[in-house]
């Protein structure tokens, strides 16, 4: 295979904005300290060249309460009040109880220099629904809970989902994303939860369960704050390395299991031995058996200390993700306590409610693409400059500057030249900007996108549209392009630069490369990506420039909304709408003019329109889309 370097290209010219298609002919051991040789009571997972710390969350709280004694009060006061609200709700069942559904921010915090701790969403959603199945007694491993505690098992009646407003009121996917200069954090420190530190600052926590993923020093899985600590440091830290159940997880911690044990440790749970390696020690929960010490790895059923069988499966041990699958129903009901009382104003929490504005400003970002003739490059050795050709490219992808500071993604149009069956799917992704220039190595979000669907499209000549949901949450420059399904399947329209191009191309070799040196300087181009992108306005200013609003778009049906802010009703307002050709094909003429609801219904053609408002004090042009009522 040659080098990219010296690519070769086949030019088609397209003369119009819309596009013709382009037709061609795709271990088993247990380790207790005084059975079958018993390894160190210190929480340590032995692996081929390090030692793996299951669990950081004692030493943690040991720290803070030799920080702020005060702490040690507060926890007191929180197991009268747990167990004066288990004795009060003694009749009821844990299966009666309503499920209350747990806001969640994940705040991700990677060294510039190390791509691959800036976890994907993907990775971020594997979690989530890891830590749904634990706690709601979902997961499919829970066959293989030991019949002798079958009965107990539970299901806890909390879920988790990603928030979808943030604590100023905008938008939010549940997640955030810090570039650092430090290499790796420690419990010692905290400094992953503070700005100034390299980190990042919690969102309130009687909002938000906030969880950090970030590179643990030491070799430590997690650790979370109990109950009663800081409301600066309220949370849970992850190593990034067993987060999620996909990406950057590494066996035998890749099940999710490390956040479902710190969860439970963030709703006032112990470990089941009770942390004192004695059979006097306690976990505070009933159902549990008394259990010397901790396991590791994953030892066969049954195991006995402190004469009865251990179970070693719970979450609240120190096993293997693969061999845990278990909450008690006193484990449940503490947690329940918890949530009744110390965390319990975060069940009035509204950070799953996404936030409704009167005034988002919507548009689909330029690119050079909109105002020149669109080409389809082919590669003289196979296959597509700009699409799946014989040098196995991964994706292709436009930056995006964002100038003008929009912070949602709600979706994107592509223009496909070509495209051919060979089955499975492409993927409209966006990516971040890494430290050096270049997309992010995950992508933030990405959406299925069938090539039956595209190939539909490229034969009637239009556009491919795409939404997220939720959308994508943004700050700063972004990239937006498509994960290619392989073979010769797809190509993207461009059109000639004359500046230095923005697309770039993913090689086999997982490395990023612009186009215009993957083609030895013969492709400058922009490619026919365009990205739906919104902000907030801000509220009326007196004296301040009319602005205006869209919305829907891209418009699927007849009705378009329109928002003025700064300007006073009833003064008289001209509106005109042109095709992409000039034509006016619109004209409408009001006295009511804060907000407009135009009906579109007499023009009848798809594509991009310019949207013109005026009177004698200003005038203002903005574009929306229309597109087709199914559009997914």
């Amino acid at each position: 295979m040659f080098m990219q370097f010296y690519r070769f290209l086949i030019l088609i010219t397209i003369q119009s904005f819309f596009f013709i298609a382009v037709s061609a002919n795709g271990v088993n051991g247990k380790e207790l300290k005084h059975h079958q040789g018993c390894c160190e009571d210190s929480g340590f997972h032995k692996t081929h060249d390090s030692i793996i710390h299951r669990c950081g969350s004692e030493l943690y709280r040991e720290i803070q309460e030799s920080r702020y004694p005060e702490i040690r009060l507060k926890r007191r006061q929180i197991e009268k009040d747990t167990e004066a609200w288990l004795l009060k709700n003694a009749e009821k069942t844990i299966h009666n109880l309503d499920v209350v559904t747990i806001p969640v921010v994940v705040h991700v915090v990677y060294n510039e220099n190390q791509p691959l701790q800036n976890i994907s969403e993907e990775q971020i959603l594997s979690q989530i629904d890891a830590l749904n199945d634990d706690f709601r007694r979902f997961n499919a491993d829970t066959v293989n809970t030991p019949d002798i505690f079958q009965s107990i098992a539970a299901d806890s009646r909390i879920e988790f989902r990603l928030a979808r407003r943030a604590p100023d009121g905008t938008p939010t996917n549940g997640i955030t994303r810090t570039s650092t200069k430090i290499q790796s954090f420690s419990f010692d420190t905290d400094d992953v939860k503070f700005d100034d530190k390299g980190g990042k600052s919690i969102w309130n926590r009687d909002q938000y369960l906030n969880i950090w993923v970030c590179n643990l020093e030491a070799n430590y899985l997690g650790y979370a704050q109990y109950p009663g600590g800081p409301a600066a440091t309220d949370g849970i830290v992850i190593s990034y390395r067993n987060f999620g159940t996909l990406g950057t997880a590494q066996f035998p911690f890749n099940q999710g299991r490390t956040l479902t044990h710190e969860v439970g440790h963030w709703f006032n749970l112990v470990h089941t031995w009770g942390d004192e390696d004695n059979c006097d020690a306690t976990d505070f929960v009933p159902d549990t058996p008394t259990q010397e010490t901790a396991y590791y790895h994953c030892p066969s059923f049954p195991q006995v200390s402190c004469d009865s069988e251990d179970m070693f499966m719970n979450y609240m041990d120190y096993t293997d993700d693969r061999c845990m699958n278990l909450f008690t129903i006193g484990q449940a009901n503490r947690m329940q306590a918890t949530l009744n009382g110390f965390r319990a104003p975060i069940k009035n929490s509204n950070a799953l409610v996404a936030p409704e504005f009167a005034y988002a400003y919507c548009d689909t970002l330029n690119t050079d693409v909109k105002n020149g003739p669109l080409y389809l490059y082919l590669a003289s050795d196979g296959g597509y400059a700009t699409g799946t050709n014989v040098y196995n490219d991964k994706a292709k992808a436009q930056f995006f500057k964002n100038e003008n500071e929009f912070t949602i993604i709600e979706g994107g149009v592509m223009a496909f030249g070509a495209a051919f069956d060979k089955g499975g799917n492409a993927y409209a992704a966006v990516w971040e900007t890494g430290a050096d220039g270049k997309p992010a190595a995950n992508p933030v979000r990405q959406k299925t996108l069938l090539v039956s669907d595209i190939k539909q499209d490229v034969h009637n000549a239009r556009f491919t549209h795409f939404f997220f949901d939720p959308v994508v949450v943004v700050d700063g420059p972004f990239f937006m392009g498509v994960i290619l399904p392989g073979e010769d399947t797809l190509a993207l329209y461009a059109s000639v630069t004359q500046e230095t191009t923005n697309a770039w191309e993913l090689w086999e070799n997982n490395i990023w490369y612009n186009f215009e040196d993957s083609w030895n300087g013969t492709l400058n181009v922009e490619l026919a990506v365009f990205p739906l992108v919104c902000k907030l306005l801000p509220p009326y200013q007196p004296g301040q420039p009319v602005e205006l609003a869209i919305g829907p778009n891209p418009l699927k049906l007849n009705l378009l909304n329109l928002y003025l802010s700064n300007f006073p009703d009833n003064e008289p307002l001209n509106i005109e709408i042109y095709d992409i050709s000039g034509r006016k094909v619109f004209q409408y003429t009001t006295e009511t003019a804060s907000y407009i609801t135009l009906d579109l219904s007499t023009i009848s053609t798809q594509g991009l329109f310019i949207i013109k408002l005026h009177n004698n004090y200003f005038q203002i042009t903005d574009k929306f889309l229309r597109i087709r009522a199914d559009a997914q």
